[in-house]
């Protein structure tokens, strides 16, 4: 009954002869076509999202500790969406698995046979798992044989795909002879056997980087890949492209060897291609970016990569379509190259900036004239690009910047945070905490007194959860820059704003709560080590969630800065603790590596604690049954208490 079923999706996968009629001029090399506007799939920008639970790479620096403003192909589902609750994220998890399965005729508009029928075979193939091998593989032979018509061959390729996930384990035993299949199939002399063929491979790109002879396997599909990205069929070329992304984002710093042939192959392709197939591309050269970040900053690899990405820059004006995504790849790539943009750095900085004031002021008529207002996808991507620029300058942006230019700067930054677009308000906090980051103060100190509370009035249960994240990272960050004497005079109500805004955190579930959450306990930090004399008093009261918080936290700079400042306010009041001083132990055993002077405040701290009271009275608080042995043995072997 089984055969019978598999048997019957193959021969539903093959394309029929309605389908080919109506993919026509698709099958021909079409490169130098022109797109139709309704090929032209709509993009929906997400704006930037910062935050400080995801681990840095190799925990370098504080700033990349932030959440891309996008992703191409969302595999790893880590962007940070405005969902309330776990139901939310599991629905967005199964639109994922509907975009995963579009991935079989990813230019068919409507579901038909041949989908239905690959669809099929997945499900199928993640129900019985290994066990349909036996079945499949000698079907698969016999349509795989080079005297079957080039459709039926394509169909078994397509199958192979299909049960990639399902099969996994077995299937890893043929993928040895598999690839190097894979890869001849990639010259066929039929544009869907080759573009089929870059899915399937795509579908295998884990296994490739995780195999024992890494460089026997990636090196020959990379190049292969490389080679269809420039195919003279348009539709070759965006499978190969979707296919190269998906290698990006498993390879990572396995690519760095092969970045010459990498960036002269997508150089070549800025020139060759359409508007659709270019939009991709964008994605192509910002996943890369994200993939290899700093790697791209060796040799002459930045200059190959920008110069076309700068011809683009400068020859769309800014009411383009296309503008959007090569702002969001510009964005990636500045991250990734650093200081080595700044050459590159001054116009870039003033159109984003005449971008921002723009619509700003279109937005000013539209609300004076009761008219409909811009559209902001533009803008959103625009202070996203200054985000990304004040990232990877750091302190090279301030002298970019005239100090009118930096007073605009601000100032426009600061009446975008104002909006009522979600989007724009979002990475609007974003651009402000990252300008504070990389040193343009003074034009944030003077403005502090409507900044603040315009943060603060964005940290409560009715915004959405990013935009608070954004503003509270924000608050930060200007904390930590601008120093205890300029913020204290608004710490009460940050921290009242805070606490409530953790408390809503502890009461409800998904991951934006979870990463707020770690924004909140990170901030609370950066106060506490501006202004432990304004927070230490009221200690008592929030120490038990706060240690809770900063406990989930990775080992970076960030949760350094937190716990710099939980120790300043804790030896300023050590009698706050308490009952509650077993969740600041909690919360010090979390760290595995911590600085040499964390380590010695956390020793001053524990030993002040048990030296302030009797022997016997610290052994019944460390000895008891309620303190948890395996957290007194850590703190006995790190600390000697």
């Amino acid at each position: 009954m089984l055969r019978r079923l598999i048997d019957t999706l193959l021969v539903g996968m093959v394309y029929s002869e309605i389908d080919l009629i109506l993919l026509g001029p698709q099958l021909d090399e079409d490169e130098m076509v022109p797109d139709a506007s309704h090929d032209i799939r709509p993009r929906f920008h997400k704006a930037k999202v910062v935050g400080g639970s995801r681990p840095n790479k190799e925990d370098e620096a504080e700033n990349k500790n932030k959440f891309s403003s996008k992703e191409m192909k969302s595999n790893d589902d880590e962007e940070l969406d405005d969902d309330e609750d776990g139901e939310e994220e599991e629905e967005e998890e199964d639109d994922d698995d509907l975009d995963e399965e579009d991935d079989y005729d990813m230019h068919s508009p409507d579901w038909n046979l041949r989908k239905c029928s690959a669809a099929g075979l997945d499900m199928i193939s993640n129900v019985f798992h290994d066990e349909l091998l036996p079945i499949l593989l000698p079907l698969l032979q016999q349509r795989l044989n080079e005297q079957v018509p080039w459709q039926v061959k394509e169909s078994a390729i397509l199958a192979i795909g299909a049960v990639a996930e399902g099969c996994s384990t077995g299937i890893s035993e043929h993928l040895s002879a598999l690839l190097p299949f894979l890869v001849s199939q990639l010259i066929d002399k039929q544009p869907l056997v080759r573009s089929i063929s870059c899915w399937t491979l795509s579908r295998y790109t884990k296994w490739i980087v995780l195999s024992e002879n890494l460089e026997a396997f990636l090196g020959p599909v990379l190049t292969a890949l490389l080679q269809k990205v420039v195919d003279s069929n348009k539709r070759v070329q965006e499978a190969a492209c979707s296919a190269f992304s998906t290698l990006e984002e498993a390879a990572c710093d396995a690519l760095s060897p092969h970045l010459p042939l990498i960036l002269k192959t997508l150089s070549l392709a800025f020139q060759k291609y359409q508007t659709k197939n270019l939009i991709i591309l964008y994605d192509v050269v910002g996943t890369l970016a994200e993939s290899v970040g700093s790697g791209l900053q060796e040799g002459d690899n930045v200059e190959t990569l920008l110069a076309p990405l700068i011809k683009k820059w400068n020859d769309l004006p800014d009411d383009d379509p296309t503008l959007s995504p090569l702002l969001e790849c510009l964005t990636s790539v500045t991250i990734a190259v650093g200081p080595a943009f700044l050459p590159y750095a001054p116009p870039v900085i003033a159109r984003c900036q005449r971008i921002l004031e723009a619509t700003l002021y279109a937005q000013a008529v539209a609300t004076r004239d009761d008219s409909d207002p811009p559209e902001k996808d533009v803008m959103v991507c625009a202070i996203d690009l200054l985000s990304g620029l004040a990232e990877g300058l750091g302190a090279a942006l301030p002298p970019l910047l005239s100090p009118a230019v930096a007073e605009s700067l601000v100032a426009a930054t600061c009446e975008s945070a104002k909006d009522s677009d979600d989007d724009v308000r979002q990475t609007s906090f974003a651009l402000i905490g990252d300008l504070a980051k990389a040193g343009v103060h003074n034009e944030i100190l003077i403005r502090l007194d409507s900044l603040i509370p315009l943060i603060l009035s964005n940290l409560n249960e009715n915004v959405p959860p990013s935009i608070s994240n954004n503003a509270c990272w924000a608050l930060g960050e200007i904390a930590l820059r601008v120093g205890g004497e300029a913020v204290s005079r608004f710490v009460e109500n940050s921290m009242k704003s805070l606490l409530d805004l953790l408390e809503v955190c502890r009461n409800s579930g998904g991951k934006s709560k979870h990463v707020l959450s770690d924004n909140v306990a990170i901030t609370i930090g950066r106060l506490a080590l501006c202004c432990p004399g304004a927070i230490a008093p009221h200690l008592e009261s929030f120490l038990a969630e706060w240690c809770l918080a900063l406990k989930a936290l990775p080992e970076n700079l960030e949760k350094a800065s937190a716990f710099r400042g939980l120790c300043a306010v804790v030896r300023i009041n050590p009698q706050a603790g308490g009952n509650r001083f077993i969740y600041f132990c909690y919360a010090i055993a979390s760290w595995q590596q911590p600085h040499s002077d964390l380590q010695q405040m956390f020793f001053s701290i524990l030993q002040g604690f048990k030296n302030s009271m009797s022997l016997d009275t610290w052994n019944q608080f460390f000895l008891s049954p309620q303190f948890p042995e395996d957290l007194r043995v850590s703190l006995q072997k790190k600390y000697h208490v």
